[in-house]
């Protein structure tokens, strides 16, 4: 299962492209957004759940540290977000299971 958490600007992305005659190099410059994404195994996942899941999220991240967290120590941020994220979960869900969870992130470059 994987359910988009949002996303945020982070440090622009830049190119080099090749102008036609006089051939000069042109940087180019674009919006780049780190995309977060929940990722996790579950055999009985209901789709009422899925809400609650970007709620919890939310709440663990930000116990876990936040993104300085995620991108600095990724092993330290799962180890606080997890127990967090499934706490939350089991007080509306608590015949849920949960496995595997991760937080991904994809990051993509917006050209203009």
């Amino acid at each position: 299962m994987e359910i988009e958490l949002g996303w945020m600007n982070i440090t622009p992305c830049s190119k080099l492209e090749w102008r036609p005659f006089p051939q000069i190099p042109v940087t180019k410059w674009g919006e780049q957004r780190l995309h977060g994404y929940l990722s996790f195994d579950s055999p009985n996942w209901r789709e009422e759940a899925e809400q609650k899941a970007r709620d919890c999220s939310v709440a663990a991240f930000g116990t876990a540290g936040g993104i300085a967290a995620l991108t600095g120590n990724p092993g330290a941020f799962s180890a606080a977000f997890v127990p967090v994220f499934l706490a939350c979960m089991a007080a509306s869900f608590s015949d849920l299971v949960i496995d595997n969870i991760r937080i991904d992130t994809r990051t993509v470059c917006i050209w203009h």
